[in-house]
């Protein structure tokens, strides 16, 4: 298996209102690619009696068409694991016509709601 061997779902978040008129958050996946999955830290914190954690991932995937207007609003799933990344910045390649060329995505994990 190589560097990119994770099979992850990009997912755009959607508002909608429900039939009383709240704001109702989904998730479609807009591709599914093959990626890297890299943690680079951690963290727990024992606040108002629950033990919170966080995990900072780096996710790089091949640059395309498909995923070109990717955002911090989205998120990756991971097909496997299931596990969801909330996207903290987008790092887009500078020569975007080279062939291999990828984007870093900083995530941290599962921070928004999962509707």
């Amino acid at each position: 298996a190589g560097r990119l061997r994770h099979r992850l779902h990009l997912q755009e978040q959607t508002q909608t209102k429900d039939s009383y008129g709240a704001a109702l958050i989904t998730w479609t996946t807009t591709a599914t690619v093959w990626g890297g999955v890299e943690a680079l830290s951690g963290s727990e914190a024992f606040v108002a009696d629950q033990v919170n954690s966080s995990l900072q991932v780096r996710v790089i995937i091949r640059y395309g068409d498909v995923i070109s207007g990717i955002n911090t609003t989205w998120r990756v799933q991971d097909a496997n694991t299931l596990r969801k990344y909330d996207i903290k910045s987008v790092v887009l390649p500078e020569h975007r016509s080279r062939p291999n060329t990828v984007i870093e995505l900083m995530c941290f994990e599962g921070e928004t709601d999962d509707q």
